[in-house]
């Protein structure tokens, strides 16, 4: 019996520590309730709609992606960029019929494109045969107009974008070293594999700026840099 009795008392003092232990549990529960019902109350106070404060920020949202494509498409009409021959000017000038509408992957355009009345070729050249400024120029007008639309879109570039002087340059940030790519290609040619390598990642940069706005540019056609920009303000889901 005294045996039976000891059992029992252990077995009454392991329950009552566990009917404490789980009291105090609803203690903290009903504690975080309570607390959670007061920060509730206090949002029902500032928002007690919550539709139609949905219905705030998705006009906020329409705005900004309206007021974003104003922007870009702007900047392209700005810089004149589009397809068409550019004539001397006592000739009249021939214009190659409108691109196509939006909605398409990439715009493939068989003709040459201009901005700001100059071209970049996206065929094989021989560049020791071009003048050197026909060759900078437009690239120099193609980063000003992308500063511009990464600046509108709210995009940071993989590669970025700097100037040294009047001369621009491009580079990637790495935790080893940082290296910067010509965007210009000098006049004696010395620095022309540095110049291709930083054209391949202005083109990089152009084409992730397509992907942000749901334009897939073809392996083929990243180096057509022109068309890529066009194929950005043409984008169904622009500065969504």
């Amino acid at each position: 019996m005294r045996q039976t009795q000891k059992g029992l008392l252990t077995a009454c003092i392991t329950k009552s520590a566990r009917i404490q232990q789980l009291k105090n549990q609803i203690k903290d529960k009903r504690k975080l309730l309570e607390e959670s019902l007061k920060r509730k109350s206090r949002f029902d106070n500032y928002h007690p709609d919550n539709q139609a404060l949905e219905k705030a920020w998705l006009r906020t949202h329409k705005i900004t992606v309206g007021t974003r494509r104003i922007l870009v498409k702007e900047t392209t009409s700005l810089f004149e960029l589009k397809p068409g021959l550019i004539e001397e000017p006592e000739t009249p000038v021939i214009q190659h019929p409108e691109l196509p509408a939006s909605g398409e992957s990439f715009i493939p355009v068989e003709q040459d494109l201009y901005i700001c009345g100059v071209t970049l070729s996206s065929r094989l050249i021989d560049v020791s045969k071009v003048p050197k400024e026909e060759l900078n120029a437009p690239i120099g007008l193609v980063i000003h107009m992308l500063s511009l639309i990464v600046r509108y879109l709210g995009i940071k570039l993989p590669f970025e974008i700097i100037r040294r002087g009047i001369r621009p340059y491009i580079r990637a940030l790495n935790k080893q070293h940082v290296r910067k790519f010509p965007l210009f290609l000098e006049d004696d040619e010395k620095n022309f594999k540095k110049f291709v390598h930083g054209m391949a990642m202005l083109n990089y940069d152009i084409a992730y700026v397509c992907h942000t706005q749901g334009i897939q540019v073809p392996i083929c056609q990243v180096a057509n840099t022109l068309q890529s920009l066009i194929s950005i303000s043409r984008a169904p889901r622009l500065g969504m």
